[in-house]
């Protein structure tokens, strides 16, 4: 017999993650790699990780003080309603090689911007080194 939680947890990967997954597809893998594994088989590859989504307000990017993103989670706490991202660096959650120049960072991020908000509308948030690429 399939408990409720089953059925929430379907109803929660798609809120969360925007993936339509068959309930029978989580009773066939209900280990947490097995749900990732069906998860990252479902997932296009992306350019921007969502740290919340919501629509209605401005999405806001956040521009990482080097390769870490962490200092992101609390903004996208203080700012509901906001959708946050932040985005993934080649060689750092994107096929490519690693950006090593300063330039060459910030047009990773633009291209990645780029292809996951192509109709722009969007603000750049950063500190330290992140406003100066964001710039």
């Amino acid at each position: 017999m399939v408990s409720v939680a089953w059925v929430e947890l379907v109803e929660r990967i798609k809120a969360d993650f925007g993936t339509d997954v068959e309930l029978g597809e989580l009773l066939a893998a209900p280990t947490v790699r097995g749900i990732a594994t069906l998860l990252d088989a479902e997932r296009p590859e992306r350019s921007l990780v969502a740290l919340s989504v919501s629509s209605g307000l401005t999405p806001i990017v956040w521009v990482p003080n080097g390769i870490a993103a962490q200092e992101a989670i609390p903004l996208s706490r203080a700012l509901p309603g906001h959708p946050v991202y932040v985005p993934l660096l080649k060689g750092f959650g994107r096929p490519g090689r690693i950006a090593l120049r300063v330039d060459d960072v910030v047009a990773d991020m633009a291209e990645a911007i780029e292809a996951e908000l192509p109709s722009g509308g969007f603000a750049l948030a950063g500190f330290s080194a992140g406003c100066h690429h964001a710039q």
